[in-house]
């Protein structure tokens, strides 16, 4: 049996899948940082020792 292409059609179509997703995911962080209060804030205080737990 002969399932290379097939294999290889879904790998490429979970492969778009995913980067489609990831730039949607992108999209709603670059949406969230533009809010005063967001993940910025998070990132600015990632390094307090109450965070790092």
């Amino acid at each position: 049996m002969t399932d290379t292409v097939p294999t290889a059609h879904l790998a490429t179509t979970a492969l778009v899948r995913v980067g489609h997703e990831h730039l949607l995911a992108q999209a709603r962080v670059r949406s969230l940082s533009a809010r005063p209060v967001g993940p910025m804030k998070v990132r600015r205080t990632h390094g307090h020792p109450a965070h790092a737990a």
